[in-house]
């Protein structure tokens, strides 16, 4: 709107009268009162404005407005109107030195500051297009992230039935592909370099974002099938800690060597031994805080058992005395369906009914044989009883010890070489207590009776001073070998293979009874090793099974894992790039 002004800082007032191009002018005029007065003249002609919200409907006819204002001189910066809607034909006076913006044109300035601001629309005119795709690759990142919460899930419960040899294949294909994704981030950072002159080109990614992007592009790499010669070997040593237990065994009563004395060298050495080693790789003896209890419950038990098995070989032949320790695999089957509430298969229910109807023929064994065993001369029932009792009481320990692994100890991680050392040292402090115990209480003449000649022989002395005692040495240093061919087994070979071979020890146990033996086996102790040959061989069969059937669906699983990773894994959509500021000319 054009409009001519005339001040005057004296003895004026300001008019403001209406021409025919704007409609208001401001006119100076006299005051008797020499009072600045300003009136408005609005256009006589019937040429109103539009009533707008912008633009409302203001007073047009003329009044003066007699007020008396401050004489100082008129600054245009702080001359305002104010409006007042009262009347409809009457003028408005305005104070000429108002400090603040009247209300009526401070709406009037946000009104027209809203209509003049620039939206998304007019500032970019791909904004829509922009905003589905931002939508779209929202969707795809969350669908991406939810499958790798699944898969990661999957592959937690994957690698807790692997073994160690597939475990350490697993973490060397992890390291290989974080190698690749490093050389190509590497190959990335130097090609950005190389952009940098132009940084509005740059894209500028959140490094979470980029991270998540990077290892959802690797894709996962299967388990590794073990070679031929990595399950022979394995294979191998558990034939070798399979049988080197009973040969050192039977090698122990044929030299005449005393067991007790034999057991009482080997904790001395695997004591020795274990803490040797354990010291050299800087393991804690003292194990977690938290199951110090166990580890020391767990000790007792593998030491009682480990005794006992050697105490059932003064009544009972190694053939049962092998047979009845195999059956430590029902019983642990049987206490982690208890205990763990593991789920109990046919095939199990059948493998205990085998072994339970086995055990029950080894202790009706005297009751079908005619003769008496070659070890034990003027054997009575109730002898043969507790050899019994002690070998199943050697198969129980191991079987609650078992379970106490699967239970506490496979959590905390902690190394076998610790849970040994701990498991010589109760041996060795039994063995030392039944040794001092039986030379210092069974060594007068009242000893040679008739139960001492039953449980410990006569023509066997206890502490040997020939060559008795270098063989005692060098079977004790075997026994860690036994250790050394165990952990060997586990790592290389399959579970349900190395728990077959373990039990086969029943044919040698059979094979040196019969070979070394004037009196050879019934056909009770037959029977009795053969059910127990075939209540594991159903259990080894489920479990190879059961892995095989856990491989396929782990490739399964790998593969899918794969194909949504490709499919999902699409390049960053454009928003994610800096936008540049864009306005209105």
């Amino acid at each position: 709107m054009d409009s001519s002004a005339a001040m005057n800082a004296s003895n004026k007032e300001l008019h403001m009268a209406s021409n025919s191009d704007s409609g208001d002018t401001i006119i100076p005029l006299e005051n008797p009162n020499n009072v600045p007065t300003i009136v408005v003249h609005s256009p006589t002609s019937d040429t109103d404005l539009s009533v707008t919200p912008a633009f409302p409907n203001f007073s047009t006819n003329e009044e003066v407005v007699n007020q008396p204002v401050s004489t100082d001189p008129i600054e245009p910066s702080n001359t305002n109107l104010e409006e007042d809607e009262e009347e409809e034909n009457k003028s408005v006076l305005v104070p000429m030195t108002t400090p603040n913006l009247p209300q009526q044109n401070t709406q009037l300035l946000d009104e027209l500051k809203y209509l003049l601001k620039p939206t998304n629309s007019l500032a970019t005119s791909n904004s829509v297009i922009q905003e589905s795709q931002e939508a779209d690759a929202a969707i795809k990142r969350r669908t991406l992230q939810f499958d790798e919460n699944l898969m990661t899930n999957a592959n937690n419960s994957l690698i807790d039935d692997l073994t160690p040899n597939e475990i350490k294949s697993l973490n060397a294909a992890e390291r290989r592909s974080i190698a690749s994704r490093s050389h190509r981030s590497s190959s990335n950072a130097d090609s950005i370099g190389n952009g940098s002159r132009n940084p509005s080109m740059q894209p500028s990614i959140h490094p979470r974002t980029q991270s998540q992007s990077s290892s959802s592009a690797a894709p996962i790499t299967q388990p590794e099938q073990r070679t031929l010669l990595s399950q022979l070997s394995g294979l191998t040593w558990a034939f070798i800690a399979a049988y080197s237990f009973t040969i050192i065994l039977f090698l122990t009563r044929m030299c005449g060597i005393d067991l007790i004395f034999g057991f009482f060298l080997q904790m001395i050495i695997q004591t020795i031994a274990f803490g040797v080693y354990a010291f050299y790789k800087g393991y804690n003896l003292l194990g977690p805080s938290d199951h110090r209890i166990a580890m020391i419950c767990r000790a007792v038990l593998i030491g009682i058992g480990s005794l006992t098995s050697f105490l059932a070989y003064y009544f009972i032949t190694i053939v049962d005395l092998s047979a009845i320790r195999q059956s430590q695999v029902i019983v642990t089957i049987i206490l982690s369906i208890v205990v763990l509430h593991e789920r109990a298969t046919i095939a199990r229910i059948i493998a205990c009914g085998i072994t339970f109807i086995a055990i029950m023929i080894f202790y009706a064994e005297e009751a079908f044989s005619s003769y008496n065993t070659f070890w034990n001369p003027n054997v009575i029932t109730w002898n043969h009883l507790l050899g019994i009792s002690l070998a199943l009481c050697t198969a129980i320990t191991h079987s609650i010890a078992s379970t106490m692994n699967k239970r506490y100890f496979s959590i905390e991680q902690l190394h076998n070489t610790v849970l040994c050392f701990w498991s010589a040292v109760s041996a060795f402090i039994i063995s030392s207590i039944v040794l001092f115990i039986k030379h210092f209480f069974s060594s007068g003449a009242h000893s040679y009776s008739v139960y001492r000649q039953r449980l410990f022989f006569a023509d066997t002395h206890l502490f040997p001073h020939d060559w008795r005692l270098f063989v005692s040495f060098l079977l004790a240093l075997a026994s860690i070998f036994v250790f050394i061919a165990n952990q060997k087994a586990i790592k290389r070979g399959p579970p349900s293979i190395v728990t077959l071979i373990y039990s086969t020890d029943i044919v040698l146990a059979l094979i040196l009874h019969n070979i070394f033996s004037r009196i050879k086996s019934s056909k009770a102790g037959l029977l009795g090793c053969v059910l127990i040959l075939i209540s594991i061989l159903v259990v080894c069969l489920e479990v190879f099974i059961a892995e095989k059937n856990r491989k396929k669906m782990a490739i399964k699983i790998v593969e899918a894992a794969n194909a949504s990773t490709q499919k999902f894994d699409l390049p960053k959509p454009s928003i994610l790039k800096k936008p540049k500021k864009q306005f209105l000319t």
